[in-house]
């Protein structure tokens, strides 16, 4: 009996040290996404809405996968329904019924891409700030133009809901939220390069960081699911760089690699596929100038 007492009393600690840690997770996921913060306060851009600017934002729409997330009429969806991992969801971007377009200034709108927080306030949790905080002002202003000249979709969603392996993710830090990363008191840049210059691949190349790591050696994909396939070494010293600068384009085209494999489903390749042949050619130069990554070996 004293054998069972003292057993009872073992589980009964694990089970209390369980919640206490359920607890601290859940406090310290609440705090990273709730402290307080507010919108930048920065210049305001100017937004045109002329052909040209309007044809150049639907294409960044594509090319920076706003659409990915956010569906091809950007009514938004249920991108993830789990009760461990949590409900990610992404909003409605127009102006029908259940669209949040109606509440974002072009100031607001701003801040929601570059900077990671909502009109209201709330930090925005699944949408990847961090790779478009350094986007040049006239390429956010072409963004801006496109969703306002979008058609409004009626289409009603769910919040976002995390669950305890959301949580934990992001109390861990596995998932940042990206409004606690950014330097909201940078400087930003008027334009975008462009010529097929290194300097426009190092622009266009930002966004790669976010699975690709920010040393583009690859690894595994934070917020990913347990299993999933690790990005790839996009340094000099992983495979892309025994490709071709010709082949580049055309496996961002194509979606087949050079030796006539697949591109995995989880690479954006059809959202890179709508870049130029000038902006892909200057990506590829960029990669080329990666210190490449050394892979350790046992």
């Amino acid at each position: 009996m004293r054998v069972l007492r003292w057993i009872a009393k073992g589980v009964a600690g694990l089970v209390a040290l369980a919640v206490l840690a359920m607890c601290c997770v859940y406090a310290l996921s609440q705090w990273k996404l709730t402290r307080q913060g507010a919108p930048p306060t920065r210049a305001a851009i100017t937004v045109s809405r002329d052909s040209a600017t309007l044809a150049r934002g639907h294409t960044l729409t594509q090319t920076y996968g706003c659409q990915d997330c956010h569906t091809e009429n950007l009514s938004g969806k249920v991108m993830a329904d789990d009760p461990a991992f949590g409900r990610l969801v992404s909003s409605n971007l127009t102006s029908g019924a259940g669209g949040k377009l109606s509440h974002y200034s072009d100031a607001a709108l701003d801040a929601a891409i570059r900077d990671g927080v909502s009109w209201d306030g709330r930090k925005l949790v699944i949408m990847p700030s961090i790779e478009y905080a350094g986007m040049a002002d006239d390429d956010i202003a072409a963004i801006i133009a496109n969703l306002r000249s979008r058609p409004a979709v009626d289409r009603e969603l769910p919040v976002t809901a995390l669950g305890p392996v959301g949580r934990g993710l992001i109390a861990t830090g596995v998932i940042p939220i990206a409004y606690n990363v950014i330097d909201h008191s940078r400087a930003t840049r008027s334009r975008a390069p462009t010529g097929g210059t290194v300097e426009q691949g190092r622009y266009l190349a930002a966004g790669c960081v976010g699975c690709h790591a920010n040393d583009y050696g690859g690894g595994p994909i934070p917020g990913a699911r347990k299993g999933a396939k690790p990005s790839a070494n996009i340094t000099p010293s992983g495979n892309v760089a025994k490709w071709s600068q010709a082949e580049f384009v055309a496996a961002f085209r194509s979606g087949v690699r050079p030796d006539g494999t697949q591109i995995d489903v989880t690479m954006p390749w059809q959202a890179m596929g709508k870049m130029s042949d000038e902006e892909l050619q200057a990506v590829y130069l960029y990669l080329k100038t990666l210190p490449p990554k050394v892979v350790e070996t046992k």
